[in-house]
């Protein structure tokens, strides 16, 4: 049984947008989960060998160019 609220068990309030069914967030979800791991595999990025923010938000867009 549902909360009054609408939200399932243990959800986070905004987590997702509220009025997506079950299929579309997992979908949204595994989108962003699928570009984390793209960008752990380099291995800079992974362990954060950058020393500045700079550094890694160009390393990070390098790498998002690359593999898309």
């Amino acid at each position: 049984m549902r909360p009054p609220s609408g939200r399932g068990v243990g959800g986070r309030r905004g987590a997702l947008a509220a009025g997506l069914d079950d299929a579309t967030r997992h979908r949204l979800r595994n989108v962003i989960e699928r570009t984390f791991c793209r960008i752990k595999d380099f291995g800079g990025i992974a362990t954060r060998c950058d020393k500045t923010a700079s550094d890694f938000f160009a390393a990070i867009c390098l790498i998002t160019a690359i593999t898309y």
